[in-house]
């Protein structure tokens, strides 16, 4: 055999050699790939039956209020003293009027006593505030009659700050940072689990 025959015999096989190592790379990868989508469908089907053994949990239960009910209303004074102001450009002084908002509480509860209903008046606020208020009123009423326990909400709402605040020339709750901490303190105080001493 001559050279260029033997070189062209031998770029033959090279090139037959990488043919067969490509369509083995190709093979393997196939396999591969049927594997991975039998594994997935194996998951696939292992979920769909967890899914459908799986308890259902039942829908959630709402207790509604008798027509006729019972309830508590508390009525509570927020009196803002005057306060000084001054501007930091000019030092000019002056004070602020002081105000007071009545705020009326009412609780009406399920005959053993439990809280379900819920409403909040604020006198002299503006309409933001008491659709504030009205819409709080009835998610804490929502939450009562779903079971969250009072203990849990009056946790949530003691202590938020925000104005109206200030003093309320009551005997039980001589101060409060909020209309929402002062609902929350009454709320707890009055229909919360009493808390034990360890």
């Amino acid at each position: 055999m001559s050279r260029p025959t033997l070189r062209s015999a031998l770029a033959n096989l090279r090139a037959a050699l990488a043919l067969a190592c490509d369509e083995r790379d190709a093979a393997r990868h196939e396999r591969t790939l049927v594997v991975q989508e039998r594994d997935e469908g194996r998951h696939q089907l292992t979920m769909l039956r967890r899914a459908l053994v799986a308890p259902v949990a039942p829908p959630p239960h709402r207790e509604r209020l008798p027509p006729t009910r019972t309830g508590t209303t508390r009525r509570f004074m927020l009196v803002r003293p005057p306060r000084p102001r001054c501007c930091p450009q000019c030092d000019h002084r002056w004070s602020e009027d002081g105000h007071e908002v009545r705020l009326y509480f009412t609780a009406n509860t399920y005959a053993d006593g439990r809280p379900g209903e819920l409403f909040v008046h604020a006198d002299q606020a503006g309409s933001f505030t008491s659709g504030v208020l009205d819409a709080l009123a009835i998610m804490i009423s929502l939450a009562l009659q779903y079971g969250v326990p009072m203990d849990t909400i009056a946790r949530k709402i003691i202590g938020t700050r925000f104005d109206p605040a200030g003093l309320t020339g009551d005997a039980e709750y001589r101060s409060c940072s909020s209309v929402l901490d002062l609902l929350g303190r009454w709320l707890r105080d009055r229909f919360g689990t009493p808390e034990t001493e360890t």
